[in-house]
């Protein structure tokens, strides 16, 4: 039976609040440190597990990564619509598109295939800064081949018919989009907010990735200037994909009045010519 915070706090003599200010909030120095020391003991003592569920209840929103889709078995099944949700602050990215094996553990199907992503709002997500290829990213879309992971990739199109559509993308830390071992892959009439600065800003923030793909239409999205962004556009691998069409990108400066007043011109949209 799983031991609850309640039980925590009974043997602690204190209070249930007091118990989670130690042991599930960034107040824990509210508590005395005689008081907190006895609580991290006895709930080390007790195993206590924090109730995940519940704190993504409680804070309406969770630390993990919004969507994982590993792939599946059975290629019948292999048609997604994800649409209308929000993401905010998911810890490791917002959106994980991946198959693979590795040689001494597991296999995961067949690829992916039919996946719609249309109408969600991504904010702020991937705080922690997890990479790909030393680069973070918001959407990951790859695979990991004999480890996991690995820097290996295939050129075969294993992840095969994504759309990410009419999506809004804010605060992006790096990368919109790492795209990889893919082939049709299509982001269009998505729109790319960036207000707040960052303390390690990088170079490619709220570029896109493309490596070992086939057939990408990155097309007709709308980047808010911003001071932040000041080089949106698409990086592309030359030796490793063909078929990668970027046109129709434009950076909107009126929209950014509202948020960055004094700023100058932004940038030309740089992704119809960026490469590696």
């Amino acid at each position: 039976m799983r031991v609850t915070l309640k039980q925590v706090a009974e043997r602690a003599q204190t209070t249930p609040a007091t118990v989670s200010l130690v042991l599930n909030s960034k107040q824990y120095h509210r508590v005395s440190e005689e008081t907190r020391k006895r609580i991290q003991q006895i709930a080390q003592e007790m195993n206590y597990l924090p109730n995940l569920r519940a704190q993504a209840l409680a804070k309406g929103k969770t630390k993990n990564i919004g969507v994982l889709v590993n792939a599946l078995s059975n290629p019948f099944y292999n048609q997604y619509i994800l649409e209308n949700n929000q993401f905010y602050q998911n810890e490791m990215g917002a959106i994980k598109i991946e198959t693979g094996y590795t040689f001494n553990s597991w296999s995961e199907g067949y690829g992916a295939n039919n996946i719609v992503i249309r109408n969600n709002t991504f904010d702020t997500v991937n705080p922690t800064g997890v990479k790909n290829d030393g680069k973070e990213r918001d959407v990951f879309l790859g695979v990991y081949m004999k480890n996991d992971p690995s820097v290996e990739r295939t050129r075969y199109p294993i992840l095969s018919n994504i759309l990410f559509e009419g999506n809004v993308f804010k605060d992006t830390f790096g990368l919109v989009a790492f795209i990889s071992s893919a082939g049709n892959v299509t982001f269009r009439d998505n729109t790319f907010l960036n207000v707040t600065g960052r303390k390690s800003p990088h170079p490619y923030r709220g570029n896109f990735f493309v490596t070992d793909a086939q057939n990408v239409k990155i097309v007709n999205n709308r980047y808010v200037a911003s001071p932040h962004v000041p080089n949106p556009g698409v990086q592309i691998h030359e030796e490793s994909t063909e078929n990668i069409i970027v046109e129709g990108n434009t950076v909107v400066d009126d929209a950014a009045e509202r948020y960055f007043p004094s700023r100058k011109q932004p940038s030309a949209f740089s992704g119809d010519t960026a490469s590696q």
